[in-house]
């Protein structure tokens, strides 16, 4: 006697939901997992493609090369919870994660030299920020607040913290 097992739904097979371009040499792949992987080189386009997918993207890794995410790149990805970014972003573009209500947290790579102040509009679960120790630009405190590097200018209070912030002098 044998017998096959029938795959349920939780071994459903993963398989490629869309792809394209979004930039010069930027191409991009998502999953039916809702993975989300970006690779290339260069600055990303302000409509990088993947839009009419985004209530359906879940993370997203960026890879090296990719210098920029483009404004509202990642706008209103509702289910986002991680995303991982290059060591060669140089760039987080206007509203580039706005409304992404279940990102929980960000790394901020030591290249970053530019991120626009709305980045990280509305992302009401964004509990801490944190930014590579060698960021010329950029500093994170133990509580996952951004400021400057010289730590004088406070420039974004996660939406998702709770409880008292001291700010330092």
């Amino acid at each position: 006697t044998s017998y096959t097992k029938q795959p349920d739904a939780s071994e459903e097979a993963v398989t490629q939901l869309a792809s394209g371009t979004a930039g010069e040499n930027i191409h991009w792949v998502l999953m039916s997992d809702g993975k989300l992987t970006v690779t290339g080189s260069g600055n990303m386009n302000s409509d990088p493609g993947w839009t009419a997918y985004n209530s359906q993207i879940t993370s997203v890794s960026i890879g090296e090369g990719i210098t920029s995410v483009a404004g509202s790149a990642f706008y209103e990805c509702i289910n986002l919870t991680s995303v991982s970014l290059p060591s060669t972003l140089t760039t987080i573009g206007s509203s580039a994660f706005y409304k992404n209500l279940k990102l929980p947290y960000i790394q901020i790579p030591a290249s970053v030299t530019s991120i626009n102040k709305n980045a990280f509009y509305e992302c009401t679960a964004l509990t801490k920020i944190s930014v590579d120790a060698a960021n010329t630009k950029y500093a994170s405190d133990d509580k996952g607040v951004l400021f400057n590097k010289d730590k004088t200018e406070l420039l974004l209070c996660p939406r998702g913290f709770s409880g008292n912030y001291d700010i330092p002098n």
